[in-house]
């Protein structure tokens, strides 16, 4: 991630898609990253994806995110910029005005959505390196995943990093990301990892900080054993012990 964000500081956009399992940490990484690494003064959009019964919403996280800016009081010029984008950006938050006319050909709205986005990102990293996270992509419509990759290829030449989160293990409930991912993304993606759980000996470390004690090593290999090093898992374990309310199977 370190070595992704300097190339994005000095002018080159990138995809990273980050792969890991429930309660591993993918989220509070990019809360670590975001805060030690992007710094403060770095401008972010943060979205994420919805699981509905009836798949995905369509451009979920492109809407939570630039609906947050909206209503950022501390970067009015973020506000400004998201407001001023276009017509076209309505279709994604109508509160931005009453959206282009209506064009017969469904696909000219879509080409119009996509530009007008790609023109919001660029015209932001003009003022200095952008990250925009897509959280939860696992639960990500086809939609979604097209404007993604829309983008990655189209911002090459613009300080925007752009990074991906999604479950392994439900890559294969969601054909579309199921093709994004074996494609790495129209093979745009510029770096693909796995989160792991924690080795016993960081494992060690991070229950010697749950428990505020120096834990035994048959008490490290037995969390160990049933969390398979997960480090939500290991800490509900622990917290289920300390309550003597046991652990659901």
């Amino acid at each position: 991630l370190r070595k992704a964000w300097d190339g994005v500081r000095a002018g080159r956009s990138g995809l990273i898609l980050l792969a890991g399992e429930a309660g591993v940490g993918k989220t509070r990484l990019l809360y670590e990253f975001v805060s030690g690494v992007v710094g403060p003064a770095t401008r972010v959009l943060w979205g994420e994806c919805m699981d509905l019964h009836e798949g995905g919403l369509p451009y979920a996280p492109f809407r939570q995110a630039l609906r947050t800016a909206i209503a950022d009081r501390e970067d009015v010029t973020l506000a400004s910029a998201v407001r001023a984008a276009g017509a076209d950006l309505a279709m994604l938050l109508p509160s931005l005005g009453p959206g282009s006319p209506t064009v017969g050909d469904e696909n000219v709205q879509r080409v119009r959505l996509f530009e007008s986005l790609l023109h919001l990102l660029r015209r932001l990293a003009e003022d200095g390196p952008l990250l925009v996270v897509l959280d939860d992509a696992h639960w990500a419509d086809d939609a979604t995943l097209d404007l993604t990759t829309f983008l990655a290829r189209n911002l090459s030449d613009s300080a925007v990093l752009l990074l991906l989160t999604f479950r392994p293990t439900l890559v294969a409930e969601n054909p579309a990301l199921r093709d994004f991912v074996a494609s790495r993304a129209g093979r745009t993606v510029t770096d693909q990892f796995t989160l792991d759980g924690f080795p016993e000996h960081e494992l060690a470390n991070y229950l010697a900080e749950l428990i505020d004690d120096e834990p035994q090593p048959s008490f490290v290999a037995e969390i160990a054993r049933r969390s398979n090093g997960n480090p939500l898992f290991a800490q509900e374990i622990v917290a289920a012990g300390r309550a003597g309310s046991g652990v659901p199977p």
